[in-house]
C-alpha cells in the first residue's frame, strides 16, 4: 500500500506543480498564480489518499473519518496567504444537492453503521458528560450539546 500512497502523493504533486503550486513543508509554494479548475473524477479510496495530501491529513484518518458517497462533489481553494505560499482548504466535502434537486436517490455506499449495546451508551454518557448519545434505527451517534 504504501507504494501505491507515495504514486499518488507524487503524481498529485506533480500535478499541482505543473499548475503552479508546488508542495514543501505542508504549504504550496505559488510560482503562478493560477485561476484554472481542475477536475477530478475519482474512486473515494483514492479522493481520500489525494485530499488528505494536499490537506495535510493522514491517509488512515480520511478513510475511516470521512465519507462521501458517489457523484458527490467536495471543492478545494488554494488561498494565498503568507506572500508566495497558499494554503488548501476544503470548501465542500461530498455535497450531493445535485442529486436531491432531482430528486435522485443518494447512494449508501461505504456506510458501515456500528451497532452498540445500552451499556456501552451510559458508559459513555457517564464518562463524557457533554456528549448526548442518540440511537437511531440502532446506528451510533454522538452529538456535542452546550450545557447552557
Amino acid at each position: 500500500v504504501e507504494e501505491q500512497l507515495k504514486w499518488v502523493h507524487e503524481g498529485i504533486d506533480k500535478l499541482l506543480a505543473d499548475h503552479g503550486y508546488i508542495h514543501e513543508n505542508g504549504m504550496f509554494r505559488i510560482e503562478k498564480h493560477s485561476d484554472e479548475t481542475l477536475v477530478f473524477f475519482c474512486h473515494f479510496g483514492v479522493s481520500m489518499v489525494m485530499i488528505g495530501h494536499i490537506l495535510g491529513i493522514s491517509t488512515m484518518n480520511m478513510w475511516h473519518g470521512f465519507n462521501m458517497q458517489p457523484t458527490s462533489v467536495t471543492v478545494l481553494g488554494c488561498e494565498e496567504r503568507e506572500g508566495d505560499y497558499g494554503f488548501f482548504r476544503c470548501h465542500v466535502m461530498g455535497c450531493t444537492k445535485h442529486l436531491a434537486g432531482g430528486n435522485e436517490p443518494i447512494s449508501n455506499a461505504g456506510y458501515f453503521p456500528v451497532r452498540v449495546t445500552f451499556s456501552l451508551a451510559y458508559y459513555c454518557i457517564q464518562k463524557y458528560p457533554l456528549s448526548a448519545l442518540l440511537f437511531q434505527g440502532g446506528y451510533f451517534i454522538v452529538r456535542n450539546l452546550s450545557l447552557r
